[in-house]
């Protein structure tokens, strides 16, 4: 008689086992799956070394073709250039291996090295932007300007803010990011 106990107790744990089995089958596939919906990228326009304050409404104080930022008259890159975003926000100068911006809420300079190797590229950046505001490399050092890389062109110089190579530490009368 033990021994017919002894079956019929292993009999039932199997058929609740197996029931069990099922049931845990049966609830992982008879879910529903959802069409995952389609993904759409966030367009970036150009990157940027820093977090976005509200922009301000500008009006440049023009003197003719010249511009006075940070006490430093400029040639006027509102004319030349490309604007945008908010409208505050100016493309100086753009080609493959590097983009000049102005963002005015910040009266910042942003010399953005898209190309290697990083330091050849960043020299004919600095020089195209001297060259396109129509200062000199002292006068150049007076102003807010930070030069940067993305991560795909030069991952070892990426994620960093620096000043014009050929300004000493100090010179800048602009602040940095």
């Amino acid at each position: 008689m033990n021994f017919y106990k002894l079956r019929n107790i292993i009999i039932i744990a199997t058929v609740i086992f197996l029931l069990f089995f099922l049931w845990l089958l049966f609830s992982l596939f008879s879910k529903k799956t959802e069409e995952p919906s389609e993904l759409t990228p966030t367009l970036i326009p150009y990157p940027t070394l820093y977090k976005r304050a509200i922009p301000s409404v500008f009006t440049p104080d023009t003197s003719g073709n010249k511009i006075k930022i940070s006490d430093t008259w400029v040639n006027n890159f509102y004319e030349t250039g490309r604007k945008i975003e908010d409208g505050n926000d100016v493309v100086i100068k753009e080609n493959s291996n590097y983009k000049l911006i102005y963002q005015n809420p910040f009266k910042l300079f942003i010399v953005n090295v898209l190309s290697s190797p990083f330091e050849k590229v960043r020299a004919e950046a600095e020089e195209e932007f001297i060259k396109s505001l129509g200062i000199t490399r002292v006068e150049s050092c007076r102003l807010n300007v930070r030069v940067g890389t993305p991560f795909f062109a030069n991952p070892e110089y990426a994620k960093k803010s620096y000043p014009l190579s050929f300004c000493e530490v100090g010179v800048k009368s602009g602040s940095g990011l």
